[in-house]
């Protein structure tokens, strides 16, 4: 039997915003953070997952149960969304006087195989788009 730990996952409240575009000019505070931040609680010293079990609740967990069949996993035939990071560098660094600051930690992030944030500076390709339940995206 599954244990029901295993059956929770990791997600947020937090509204999507982007740095250009409609979007670029609001903020909302754990936007760009979120993810820093509950990782660091659940995998540091008073957390209780390891970094293998975070990034699985963060990922393919959460893709297997929102029906994203291309998503989730590093595979033959999944798109390649691969954020590169340290996981002991890996925290939220947004605050009340700047909620939109990105975390801390993240390197290099691939969405679809494209290039995005590259040695942590932001680059201008873009491989994002929306997502559907179970259809190839």
């Amino acid at each position: 039997s599954t244990a029901l730990e295993d059956l929770c996952l990791i997600g947020s409240d937090a509204t999507a915003l982007c740095k250009d575009g409609p979007l670029a000019n609001e903020t909302f505070l754990g936007a760009y953070s979120w993810a820093g931040w509950i990782f660091s609680r659940l995998t540091g010293n008073s957390g209780n997952l390891s970094v293998a079990q975070a990034i699985r609740k963060l990922t393919g967990s959460a893709a297997d149960r929102f029906g994203l069949v291309d998503r989730g996993y590093i595979a033959t035939g999944k798109k390649a969304d691969i954020v590169v990071f340290n996981p002991d560098e890996f925290v939220e660094v947004a605050d009340l006087s700047e909620p939109n600051r990105p975390c801390e930690g993240v390197r290099d992030v691939l969405v679809n195989g494209v290039l995005t944030l590259s040695n942590g500076q932001q680059i201008s390709q873009s491989g994002g788009r929306v997502l559907r339940k179970g259809s190839a995206n």
